[in-house]
C-alpha cells in the first residue's frame, strides 16, 4: 500500500507540505511590503522542481533555480499588495476559504481518507499541523485567485493576429506538446431510408397522440402507453431541464425552445423517427420538457442489403481513391462526400471504442467493420496514421493559438508586475 506521504506528495505542491520551520534559525530570504519570505520556504519549491527534473542538480543549477524560485514568490506577493490597493482585483476571504476547503476536500476524496487521517498523514509523517498546512494553502490559493484577477482585467482580451499565430508557430513549433498516437479516417454515411408506408404510419400514430393530449390533456407520457400496439411501440421520458446545446438533435432542441410551458409540439422527425413535446417550465436559460417518440426504423431486408453492400466495398480493399469514388457514389452525408470522406486528425484515444474496436489494426489502408448506429450505416478507411503526431498549423491551428495566448497573456502579465515592482517595497537577502 502507497504511504499517505507519498499520495500527498503526488497531490500538493511540496512547499506546502514542507515542515514547519524553526523560526530562530531559519533565514529570511526577502520582504515584500510587510510580507516575508522564508528561505525555507524557497528551498521548498527548489527541491519540488530538482525533482521533478530528475532528482538532482550541482549547486551553480541549485542557484539558479533558487533565484527564479524567490523572484516567483516575490512577483506573487507584488500582486498580492497592488490588488489591496486597487478596487478592480477584489478577492474575498470567504472566496479563498471555500477553495481551500474544497481542495482539500478533493485531496481526501482522491486518498479515499478522512479528515483525522489527513490530520494524522501531516503531522506523523510531514511534521506539519493541519492549522499551518491550511494557512499555507490560503496564500498558495489567494495568489492564484488575484493573478486570475489581473489577468482578466489587466492582460485578457486582447486578439492575436494569424500573423503573430504563425510567428509563434515557428518560434516554439519545436517546443510544442505532440497530440500523440492519430488517425486521420475516412467515412462512408448511409442513412437507411424506411419506406413511405412506416413513415406515413409512424407519422399518423404521432399525430394521434398529440391531438389527444391537447384536447383531452391525458398525462403526456402515459399517452405514450396507451399507443402501443405490436408494431408501433412508443418511448417517451422525461428530458429534465434542458440547455442549449446539450441535445444531440438540434432540430428537436429548437423547437422546444421555441414552446411556452403547457404547449405540445407539432410533430419533428430526426433521424430516429418523429417526436412530440411539451414544455412544463421555464427557469432562466433552460427548460424543463417531456419527449414521446414513435421510432421509424427501416426494413429488415433494406438493412441487410445495404450492410452487404458495405461488406463488399469493404472486403474488396480498395485504396484510397476507390474508396473516394464509393463514397461519390453512395455515402448520404453531403459534408464528409465533398471531401472524399476524409475526416480531421483524431488521437486513437478519442476514438469511440466501437469504432476503434472494429479495426483488425489502425493502419493506412485498414478498413473498419460495418457500423450501425440510430439507423445509419458507416464503413471506415484509415487514411493517414501516426504513431505520435506533431501539432502543425493546418490541422492544430485553434489549440496553437491558445498556446500563444497564454505565453503572450503570461509575457504581458511579467511586465505588469515588473512595473508594479517599482512600487513596492522589496528586500532579498543572500
Amino acid at each position: 500500500m502507497m504511504k499517505m506521504s507519498r499520495v500527498l506528495t503526488m497531490l500538493v505542491p511540496a512547499f506546502l507540505l514542507a515542515a514547519e520551520p524553526d523560526r530562530s534559525l531559519d533565514g529570511v530570504a526577502a520582504i515584500v511590503g510587510d510580507s516575508v519570505i522564508l528561505k525555507s520556504d524557497v528551498n521548498a519549491i527548489v527541491q519540488m522542481k530538482i525533482a521533478q527534473t530528475g532528482g538532482s542538480a550541482d549547486l551553480l543549477m541549485q542557484n539558479m533555480i533558487y533565484n527564479e524560485s524567490l523572484e516567483e514568490l516575490v512577483d506573487g506577493l507584488v500582486l498580492v499588495v497592488k490588488s489591496a490597493k486597487d478596487t478592480n482585483i477584489v478577492v474575498t476571504q470567504n472566496e479563498v476559504s471555500e477553495q481551500v476547503s474544497s481542495r482539500i476536500n478533493s485531496i481526501m476524496k482522491q486518498n479515499k481518507i478522512t479528515e483525522e487521517q489527513l490530520i494524522k498523514a501531516l503531522e506523523q509523517e510531514q511534521g506539519i499541523s493541519y492549522s499551518e498546512f491550511r494557512d499555507r494553502m490560503m496564500q498558495q490559493i489567494q495568489q492564484e485567485l488575484v493573478r486570475q484577477r489581473v489577468q482578466q482585467f489587466f492582460v485578457a482580451g486582447s486578439e492575436m493576429s494569424r500573423a503573430e499565430v504563425r510567428q509563434f508557430y515557428t518560434d516554439f513549433k519545436d517546443s510544442l506538446p505532440a497530440i500523440g498516437e492519430s488517425v486521420r479516417l475516412q467515412k462512408l454515411e448511409l442513412a437507411l431510408k424506411p419506406d413511405s408506408t412506416i413513415r406515413q404510419n409512424a407519422f399518423s400514430t404521432i399525430n394521434a397522440i398529440r391531438q389527444r393530449a391537447i384536447e383531452t390533456g391525458d398525462d403526456f407520457l402515459g399517452l405514450a402507453d396507451k399507443y402501443k400496439t405490436a408494431t408501433v411501440v412508443p418511448v417517451g421520458g422525461d428530458l429534465g431541464f434542458v440547455s442549449k446545446g446539450t441535445l444531440a438533435m438540434i432540430r428537436l432542441e429548437q423547437m422546444i425552445f421555441t414552446l411556452q410551458p403547457g404547449e405540445v409540439s407539432q410533430p419533428i422527425e430526426t433521424r430516429l423517427g418523429f417526436h412530440i413535446v411539451k414544455v412544463l417550465e421555464r427557469r432562466d436559460s433552460r427548460v424543463h420538457a417531456l419527449h414521446i417518440l414513435i421510432p421509424v426504423q427501416p426494413s429488415a431486408a433494406s438493412v441487410t442489403e445495404k450492410t452487404a453492400l458495405l461488406d463488399s466495398i469493404r472486403t474488396a480493399t480498395p485504396s484510397h481513391s476507390d474508396f473516394a469514388k464509393a463514397i461519390a457514389a453512395h455515402s448520404t452525408d453531403d459534408v464528409s462526400r465533398a471531401y472524399n470522406g476524409e475526416l480531421e486528425w483524431q488521437t486513437v484515444a478519442s476514438l469511440d471504442k466501437a469504432l476503434s474496436g472494429s479495426f483488425t489494426a489502425l493502419t493506412e489502408g485498414a478498413y473498419s467493420s460495418v457500423q450501425s448506429i440510430d439507423n445509419t450505416l458507416y464503413l471506415y478507411r484509415v487514411h493517414q496514421y501516426d504513431e505520435n503526431r506533431a501539432m502543425n498549423l493546418d490541422n492544430d491551428w485553434t489549440q496553437i493559438e491558445q498556446y500563444a495566448r497564454q505565453i503572450l497573456m503570461q509575457k504581458r502579465l511579467g511586465d505588469l508586475v515588473k512595473s508594479w515592482r517599482k512600487d513596492v517595497f522589496i528586500q532579498k537577502y543572500q
